[in-house]
């Protein structure tokens, strides 16, 4: 396991979804930052992208993460009343 309450790197608030990539590296949503966080695949911190807001890229609560075969990264960004779609 990894992580702990907060926002810093690596620190979730109210993480909700989880998914792997072809690479082996894991994708939380975390819900209470707004952000999607990426780990390897022992729990090392890679990066991270989103906030709070209304534009492409931003999130109000998401909640859930596929990742398609062609490395598409969806994301439901349930505040926003979306699917957001990510291009690697």
């Amino acid at each position: 396991s990894w992580g702990n309450k907060g926002a810093e790197n690596g620190q979730f608030l109210h993480p909700t979804g989880i998914a792997i990539d072809s690479n082996w590296d894991v994708y939380v949503v975390d819900s209470g930052n707004n952000r999607i966080q990426i780990f390897n695949q022992i729990g090392n911190y890679i990066t991270s992208w989103g906030c709070k807001g209304t534009d492409e890229g931003q999130f109000d609560n998401p909640r859930d993460i596929a990742i398609d075969s062609n490395g598409f990264v969806y994301i439901t960004d349930t505040g926003n009343h979306r699917v957001q779609k990510f291009g690697k």
